[in-house]
């Protein structure tokens, strides 16, 4: 992360990351990650499932604001 210029390291720690394990999360964030999502299951669908949650999370949000 040290090797990413200033601007492209803040745009990469806004991203949306999910993650594998509580344990990952919390480096994650220890390293300065803003948006740390922990899978149910380390499986593809689990990570596909928690990718729809956070888009109809994003939609909700976007909606109420309209």
């Amino acid at each position: 992360i040290r090797k990413i210029d200033g601007n492209s390291l803040n745009k990469l720690l806004k991203t949306p990351l999910i993650v594998l394990s509580d344990r990952i999360a919390v480096f994650a964030k220890s390293v300065g990650f803003l948006q740390v999502y922990v899978a149910l299951q380390p499986n593809d669908s689990a990570i596909v499932e928690k990718i729809q949650q956070i888009k109809l999370e994003k939609y909700n949000t976007l909606d109420k604001l309209n």
